[in-house]
Order: structure tokens, then sequence, then C-alpha cells
């Protein structure tokens, strides 16, 4: 079955769960204050734990060997992305921002999880791993345009990251998992999909129709993000030698609209969290007919 189709059904679900999110923001039963309770939980509880999930008890000789290409297949995704993105808004660091990083955790993992299957998050480990980094060195400098701004404490205490060195050590050393705390994961990872769309549901509500669609930089930056890298991601993974499942894996979470930590950085560094914020909206919806397309072309390419 093409990856499209599954991809198709996966979006409109997730399209549904926004929905759900921008109506109970604006009816007012889902408050500023609980929004940000519910996106700490997914980044310091429900991320994590999908990502330890993923490698720990599937460590085999043939994973061990697909970790390092998936490290290979990351960092090639990540470099093309960051650099077609400063081809593109050379002058512009909250516009380079939003189409060199994606959504990876809150909309990539969801739909590597429902297209490929739940094991195939562990192809994407490394990409999460490496986005993080980036996103607290690279990407605060390029939006701060000083170093000052740079953390290493921030960058290494990043959930994600500690969640990633955690599933790398059980993975590594084949710790067995007991079945208490394997349910137990199980049924907080079944909180990754409906919780994150809910949430970004919940971002949408607070971008007016006409801000979000109205400007031709929001729009150009969308087109990067959804398009361009999208497209570049495809030419360079198909270098790679690597099953056709891991290469995708790492193109959906590449190929993903973009991810909200540019809009939390804007803010914390003074700079436009409107345009960051409009960037990761418009992005986001139209990514439920941007994705499918450009997963279909990877599925024939890769």
């Amino acid at each position: 079955m093409p990856i499209a189709v599954p991809l198709i059904a996966q979006c409109l679900v997730m399209f549904a769960l926004m929905g759900i999110g921008l109506a109970l923001c604006r009816l007012g039963l889902v408050s500023d204050t609980g929004t940000k309770e519910l996106g700490a939980i997914l980044l310091n509880v429900v991320f994590p734990v999908v990502i330890i999930r993923s490698f720990w008890g599937h460590f085999t000789p043939e994973n061990l060997s697909v970790l390092g290409i998936t490290f290979i297949g990351a960092t090639a995704a990540l470099m093309v992305a960051m650099a077609v993105a400063r081809l593109a808004f050379p002058h512009d660091g909250v516009a380079e921002f939003s189409a060199a990083f994606s959504n990876a955790g809150f909309i990539g993992i969801p739909l590597v999880e429902a297209t490929l299957g739940s094991e195939a998050v562990f192809y994407i480990t490394c990409f999460i791993a490496e986005l993080n980094v980036l996103q607290w060195t690279y990407g605060k400098w390029r939006i701060s345009g000083s170093t000052d701004s740079i953390k290493p404490a921030s960058v290494l205490m990043s959930p994600m990251l500690i969640g990633f060195a955690i599933g790398v050590i059980l993975f590594l050393f084949q710790v067995p998992i007991p079945e208490v705390i394997g349910d137990l994961m199980g049924s907080i990872a079944q909180l990754n999909s409906p919780l994150a769309m809910i949430v970004l549901g919940a971002y949408l509500a607070k971008s007016s129709p006409g801000a979000l669609f109205g400007t031709a930089r929001t729009w150009m930056t969308a087109l990067v993000r959804l398009v361009a890298v999208p497209a570049a991601t495809i030419a360079v993974l198909a270098t790679i030698p690597a099953a056709g499942s891991v290469k995708l894996a790492i193109f959906i979470a590449a190929a993903a609209p973009t991810g909200s930590n540019v809009a939390v950085f804007c803010q914390q560094l003074d700079r436009d969290t409107q345009a960051a914020s409009n960037a990761v909206c418009l992005s986001t919806l139209l990514s439920v007919a941007t994705l499918p397309v450009m997963a279909g072309v990877a599925g024939l390419v890769l």
C-alpha cells in the first residue's frame, strides 16, 4: 500500500483532533495555562517515554547497525534543511529557524507510529535528539544573532535528549523490561498522538485568520518548510543505503511542519513571536495536504 494512503487517513484524524483542541480553547474550556501545562506533560513525560520505549528491549545486532544508519540519515536531512533555509532566508533568523526545523515531536512521532508502526519510532530517535541540540544552539544563534543566548546546560537538560540517552543505555546494555513497567510506558505512549494534536489545535486558536493567511512572509516560510526542504531531503536520503522504511521514517520527521519551539525561543529572546506563531500554525494546516503528497513522492523514490 502506498505510504500516502495511510498518511492521508492519519492526517485527517489528526486534523480532527486539532479541531477539538481549537474548539475547546475558543469555548473557554481550556485556558492558556491549561494548554501550557498539557504541553509540559507532553514534552517532559510523554515524548521521552515514547523514545525510551522505542529503544528498550529492541536490541539486536541488526538494530545496532540501523541506529548508526539513522544517525547518518538524520544528520544529512538536518544539514540539508538548514542549508535550504539559510539560502531562502539569509537575513531573517526567525523565518530561517521556522523553515529549517520541523515539528518532529508533536507531529513526526505520531505520524511515523501510525503509518509505519510503533517500532519505526526507533528510526527517528537520532533525528529528534540532533534536532533538539541544533535548535538550542544553531537555532537560538540565528534568532538572536548572538551566541550569548546559548547555554550548554539547557541543551543537556532537554527532556528529549535525556530520554534518548536513557533509551540508548537500556538498549546497549540489553536491560530486561519488567512487565509492569512495559504496561505503564505503553499507557503513557497512547497519550502521544491525541494530546499532541489537541494542544496544537489550542495553539491554532490563538491566531487570527487575517494574520495567519495574509502575510507573504508566512506563506514563503511554509512553502520552504513543506515543499523545498522535503524535496531536498528526498534527494539526499536517496543516496543513503538503507531500508526504505528507515528512510521513510526519517523523511516524515523531516517533512513535518514548523516546530513550535520557534515561538518559544522568540518569546524568550524578544523577537517576532507573532510571525513565529503564524509560521507554526499555517504550516501545520497546510501539512495536511502537503505531507501525503510529498510522502507519496518519497515512497516512489526511496
